[in-house]
């Protein structure tokens, strides 16, 4: 499991997870590491910042909307089961598109899982850079064309 960003055609960093499993509270101390900066260097550059990400439990939990509120982090409504409205889910093919390409029998990798975890915790990050910043561009730029579609097939898209 990784935690990544990007936003416009800037690449934030990729995270991988070593933990056992992730809930509320190391969710929130990953995004106060690893986000909070990154929204930093967003709200210079632009002035404001929206962040998207799902309605997993972790995501809605009190002490994550205590966090968004705490750091002032606006965040953009997503309805349930709408991966293609959140781009970093797109982001997520090309970087397995990118690991298959440098490591097309990673599959393969000898060992027990948790050899097979650290190796992709060391691989993921480096393939996450070789990603051609215009993709990510790509991704931001089609989210209107995504917006409109939902809207037109009768779906949802509201802010907070």
């Amino acid at each position: 499991m990784v935690w990544g960003c990007f936003w416009g055609k800037q690449r934030g960093p990729l995270v991988p997870l070593m933990h056992g499993s992730v809930n509320a509270r190391v969710y929130r101390e990953l995004l106060r590491r690893w986000l909070i900066p990154v929204l930093e260097d967003v709200r210079s550059a632009l002035g404001s910042s929206l962040f998207q990400q799902d309605n997993a439990k972790i995501h809605t939990a009190k002490i994550m909307l205590t966090f968004l509120e705490r750091y002032a982090i606006p965040r953009e409504s997503h309805p349930a089961y709408s991966p293609d409205l959140n781009p970093i889910e797109h982001a997520w093919a090309l970087l397995k598109r990118q690991l298959l390409a440098d490591c097309p029998d990673i599959g393969d990798y000898p060992g027990d899982p948790e050899k097979a975890k650290k190796k992709l915790a060391e691989v993921l990050p480096r393939c996450w850079e070789k990603i051609p910043l215009k993709q990510f561009e790509a991704l931001w730029r089609s989210m209107p064309d995504r917006v409109q579609a939902v809207i037109e097939a009768k779906g949802w898209y509201t802010r907070y």
